[in-house]
């Protein structure tokens, strides 16, 4: 069952529920104020009867036999008051069914406009999200075709010392890329990004093993701290923070890797 399916019908649900407990509440209540206004009338007419006329659902007689349909309520001495049967129960009956026409009819107006509401921002978001991921594509394989021809021209260059830097930037960009890619195509086949348990320490080593500005390092990392997390996020968080750091640093950058009181990973990054 799709997504937005379960959404609607949950919705719905939740609808259909709310209506059925502000129903139940209020025949609950007129149930209470119509027997407390039967009683009231039956107390009205103990005093005043013959002088006032009585109701249709209420009969006044001096034999003891009730009519057909109706009972016993009260006696005044020399009156037996008759109450109809089921007289609050056929209101209640009635009211419930103005009640269920209206719900329903309530339940099938939004059924049909969040039905509506869905379709339409689903279809956009599916827009969207194929333009996105048109444009992702675009750029990777031209990223794919950078790379490609930086590693010819590092393959030109010969076995010399700044060859070999680029040929390793390259090797770890290339590797980046691969992974992103498979990512992208994971998502785009509507597939979930997978979790890995990644080690923070060699991550933030792999890092800054590339680095190439001329600041003094100080590593306090402790081993055995894993996060479980997409790869291609932490690479991507943890790449932010040391550049950042080592971008803006002017003499050296401290990185801490620890664990908290309650065992938590921690990483701290300062620079001066």
């Amino acid at each position: 069952m799709r997504y937005e399916t379960k959404v609607f019908i949950a919705i719905l649900l939740v609808v259909a529920v709310g209506l059925s407990i502000v129903n139940f509440l209020g025949l609950t209540y007129l149930r209470l104020a119509l027997e407390e206004g039967l009683e009231r009338e039956i107390n009205y007419l103990k005093r005043l009867y013959p002088q006032v006329g009585t109701p249709p659902h209420i009969v006044i007689s001096e034999d003891p036999l009730p009519p057909e349909g109706f009972t016993v309520s009260a006696y005044t001495g020399k009156y037996f008051i008759f109450l109809k049967k089921d007289y609050v129960k056929d209101r209640l009956r009635g009211l419930a069914f103005l009640l269920l026409l209206w719900d329903a009819f309530l339940i099938i107006s939004l059924s049909l406009l969040l039905r509506r509401t869905l379709l339409r921002y689903m279809g956009r978001e599916r827009e969207l999200k194929d333009l996105f991921h048109a444009l992702l594509m675009t750029v990777t394989h031209r990223i794919g075709n950078f790379i490609s021809v930086q590693k010819l021209n590092v393959e030109l260059l010969g076995e010399d010392r700044r060859a070999l830097r680029l040929r390793e930037s390259l090797r770890k960009l290339e590797g980046d890329y691969t992974r992103l890619l498979e990512t992208l195509l994971n998502i785009q086949k509507g597939g979930e990004v997978g979790k890995e348990r990644l080690d923070i320490r060699s991550l933030v080593v792999s890092t800054l093993s590339g680095n190439r500005k001329e600041v003094r390092l100080i590593l306090n990392l402790r081993e055995g701290v894993f996060v479980d997390m997409n790869p291609i996020y932490g690479e991507i968080l943890i790449q932010s923070l040391l550049e950042n750091a080592l971008k803006y640093a002017r003499s050296f950058v401290h990185v801490k890797l620890c664990r908290t009181k309650d065992d938590r990973p921690l990483l701290l990054i300062r620079n001066d």
